[in-house]
């Protein structure tokens, strides 16, 4: 029984071993020379650095003890990336690796190397594999390789060609390197920079791509003069140039010198040219921040630091703001195309920039329309040239992006009861909610006219609902920083009409419902006091809501008696400070200088300051730019420094938490420029 059991076993051992066998002895048919014979020797399978590359169509094969590998697929299709090209009426090969060309002959074991002639141990030959009908030319790998500068090992287990080529293969200065140092990695913004370049280190200098990184990472615009060989490199007001072979460079036409000097490399493996520049270098000198990761061999790019943020209101940042007001008035009202409104807003912003502001306020809301498109309120004619005529492009999510970009961030404001400067209903587009809403015998009541001008009347619900509405829609949809509103509350009412006027009406209907009620009313100017709140208190909860970190400001008017007055505004200010709920910041337009008596900016201040003593909220100052150098006063006239003293004033005892300027348009203004740059020394 066991005898048996051994001769089955010898059996399946037999069949097993018998396909192998049989394979071995059949080996594999090739045509050379117009002969077809077996090859029955070792089939040679090829690496590099220990990735294998496919010749199982054309593989390897010993002859007289050499291995012999199809020349394209190992030394051109691979990653050595030598280029070659073959006469059929010379029958010769040439194959090309950096400052090597190698001039072969089928045939003939002697070959030239750069036009000196070397002997090759066997022949360089042409087969075709008779199983896959490909017919290909096999060289002597070793003697290539070695030409070549590529470790060569031969692996007798696997029989496997082993090559290894260290490092990338670089071109510059007209020389050819083998670059082995660290292939760096590069970030812009917090994202990785996709390019087919790495970053490279020469005499201790990170070089870096030109076109991907500061052209497509930062967004900067980017040129290469291949005559001249200047590189120029533009972002907002810096303008970098550079020329190859030169460590002499421009920085807004000033010379700088760089530790290296930008060059042109080639890159073997991908087969092109790039520009390469000195990281930090050009970095730096567009105003951006630079940083190298040893750990991780990363260029880091940022945009700088952040001077303040609205946005951190909720937390304890110390930081100043200066922020820019951007009214409609800066738009104009005539029709613009996509290109033109982004090169108006790139304009801005440029320039805000570089007067050292981290944030725009730019007005998207100032007449119940909207410079965006909104399901509450008709497309602005500061966009479209005309009232409730769309443009074919979204200018509010162009604006946020191009602030993000340029580390502003961006601050919706809007004027939540103004309508019309004009009390001509015609005036409004017929899909004006204003215009609907007076044209409806039942809703009419929720727009109001009062000394020639048209208001949504505070009193009504269904007016709130609106406003709150149109500020969702904003937080919603866009990645805004802030919703800011200014001082345009109520009206200004005189000691006789301010019972019977403007929404009286709602109020009689209040106290009527009271009385029968038994529950005693608020006086007029407390009831409109009430009805403001209400709307604040809506819109910051509203807001928090759906992002607690945007924030909701306003800029009242900075006459605190007037803002508790009984005749205008109707804003409790002493509420709205009390506790977060209602404003993360407050921002008085303190338009007086120090000549003004009982409401001179000092006195003005220092009254904000202590009613901002708890600090539950954030405290900024609106400063009047557009009065420097104006006969407004003669302090406002003479006084070069008046705006300077204003920020160091309220700079001292940290009354503010920073400023915000009125507004862009003055900033270009001749006669603001002393007053002006006189500022701006304090942060620049």
């Amino acid at each position: 029984m066991k005898k048996n059991i051994k001769i089955v076993l010898i059996l399946v051992i037999c069949l097993l071993c018998f396909p192998i066998v049989a394979s071995a002895a059949t080996g594999i048919k090739i045509t050379y020379n117009g002969k077809t014979t077996t090859y029955k020797d070792k089939v040679l399978n090829t690496s590099l650095n220990g990735t294998k590359i496919d010749i199982s169509k054309t593989p390897g094969i010993l002859v007289d003890g050499y291995a012999m590998l199809p020349y394209k697929p190992v030394f051109v299709d691979s990653k050595i990336h030598a280029t070659s090209s073959y006469s059929s009426t010379k029958d010769t090969i040439k194959l090309t690796y950096k400052d090597k060309v190698i001039l072969m002959t089928l045939g003939k074991k002697t070959a030239t190397v750069n036009g000196v002639a070397k002997t090759m141990p066997v022949a360089p030959r042409k087969v075709t594999y008779v199983s896959s009908g490909k017919t290909t030319i096999l060289v002597p790998s070793r003697f290539i390789a070695d030409t070549f500068g590529l470790t060569y090992n031969w692996n007798s287990k696997t029989t496997t060609v082993e090559l290894v080529k260290k490092g990338i293969d670089l071109k510059y200065d007209s020389k050819w390197y083998t670059y082995t140092g660290k292939q760096l990695k590069i970030t812009t913004k917090g994202n990785a920079v996709a390019t087919n370049m790495p970053g490279i280190i020469i005499e201790n200098t990170e070089l870096v791509p030109a076109n991907s990184v500061f052209k497509v990472g930062v967004g900067a615009s980017y040129s290469y003069n291949s005559d001249s060989k200047v590189i120029t490199i533009k972002r907002y007001r810096k303008t970098v140039k550079l020329t190859l072979g030169s460590n002499i460079a421009s920085v807004n036409g000033v010379n700088k010198t760089m530790d290296t000097n930008a060059r042109l490399v080639y890159l073997n493996e991908k087969g092109s040219w790039y520009v390469m520049v000195p990281a930090s270098f050009v970095a730096k000198s567009l105003g951006l921040k630079y940083s190298f990761d040893t750990t991780t061999n990363t260029c880091i790019i940022k945009e700088p630091s952040s001077f303040g943020s609205i946005a951190s209101l909720t937390n304890k940042s110390s930081t100043e703001l200066r922020a820019m007001w951007i009214s409609y008035l800066e738009f104009g009202t005539t029709a613009k195309t996509k290109e033109q409104f982004e090169t108006m807003i790139d304009t801005m912003y440029d320039n805000c920039v570089s007067y050292g502001m981290n944030a725009v306020v730019v007005q998207v809301r100032p007449f119940a329309d909207a410079l965006y498109p909104s399901n509450y309120f008709p497309w602005s004619a500061y966009v479209s040239g005309e009232q409730g005529k769309s443009v074919d492009y979204d200018p509010l999510k162009y604006m946020v992006s191009a602030a993000h970009d340029r580390g502003l961030e961006f601050h919706a404001w809007i004027n939540p009861y103004r309508v019309s400067l004009s009390s001509d209903y015609s005036k409004l587009s017929d899909d004006n909610i204003a215009k609907v809403w007076h044209e409806s015998e039942d809703k009419n009541r929720n727009v109001l006219s009062y000394s020639n001008k048209l208001y949504f009347n505070p009193a009504i619900p269904e007016v709130r609902s609106l406003i709150v509405n149109g500020v969702k829609e904003l937080v919603k949809n866009y990645n805004i920083d802030g919703i800011h509103m200014d001082d345009y509350f109520y009206p200004t009412f005189s000691k006789d009409n301010v019972s019977s006027t403007f929404d009286a009406t709602e109020y009689k209907a209040y106290v009527e419902e009271n009385k029968e009620n038994g529950v005693e009313s608020l006086s007029i100017a407390d009831w409109r006091r009430k009805n403001v709140t209400t709307l604040v208190k809506k819109i910051y909860s509203s807001i928090k809501t759906i992002d607690p970190g945007v924030a909701f400001g306003i800029a009242p008017a900075a006459n605190l008696s007037n803002l508790r007055s009984t005749l205008q505004h109707y804003v409790d200010i002493d509420t709205w400070v009390s506790k977060a709920a209602y404003v993360d910041y407050l921002c008085p337009q303190i338009y007086w200088g120090f000549d003004y008596g009982a409401y001179s900016y000092d006195k003005v201040m220092d009254q904000w300051a202590e009613l901002n003593a708890d600090k539950i909220i954030k405290l900024y100052s609106g400063l009047a730019v557009y009065k420097a150098g104006t006969s407004e006063s003669a302090e406002w006239k003479n006084d070069d420094e008046i705006l300077m003293k204003q920020v160091e004033y309220s700079r001292e005892d940290n009354k503010v938490n920073g400023f915000m300027f009125f507004r862009y348009e003055h900033f270009l203004k001749t006669y603001t420029q002393n007053a002006i740059n006189n500022m701006l020394s304090l942060w620049q």
